[in-house]
């Protein structure tokens, strides 16, 4: 039985390892088929797939059909905990909780434009009403702008948590 050597992703040498420790690795995904092994004996380094005649092992197809989620591209998986967990609704919170603050900033804006209209109808304010009116539309678009910016940090940090669901998923699966 053949025993091999595997280089780290930090340069470090791990083993020696089986071969079927070696298709265990595979399969879990620790390793990839590019990941650099040595044979025991040698001094020549190769990427996993070379050797992996040698493994009498599953095809890597058939063991991506083992591992289920691990074998899906992190994108894809971050899809599946999205569809599976309670991303999708803090997401939808986040968006109306963005929506009302709009709609009520525009609200609050109409009202003020309203209210100067009817002021300068009256003759009051005089000159001050076209300043009134141009820092009302000043304070509506600066808020606006740190809603959406808050609305997109939200949206990053539940981005953030979960990429690290999925990170301690997969560790855990292995």
């Amino acid at each position: 039985m053949m025993n091999y050597f595997i280089l780290g992703d930090d340069g470090q040498i791990r083993g020696p390892h089986t071969s079927a420790v070696l298709r265990n690795l595979l399969a879990a995904g620790t390793i990839t088929m590019e990941t650099q092994v040595c044979e025991e004996g040698t001094e020549a380094w190769m990427p996993v797939s070379s050797v992996l005649h040698a493994l009498q092992g599953p095809t890597p197809v058939a063991m991506q059909k083992q591992r289920g989620p691990l074998a899906m591209t992190a994108q894809k998986h971050l899809a599946e905990i999205r569809g599976t967990s309670c991303y999708w609704g803090f997401r939808l919170l986040t968006n109306i909780v963005a929506g009302l603050a709009i709609l009520f900033q525009t609200y609050a804006l109409t009202a003020g434009v309203s209210e100067t209209s009817s002021l300068a109808a009256k003759g009051s304010f005089g000159e001050g009403i076209m300043k009134a009116r141009v820092l009302m539309v000043a304070i509506y678009l600066a808020s606006i702008i740190g809603i959406l910016t808050m609305r997109f940090l939200v949206l990053v940090l539940l981005d953030i948590a979960d990429t690290l669901l999925f990170e301690h998923a997969r560790k855990r699966n292995l």
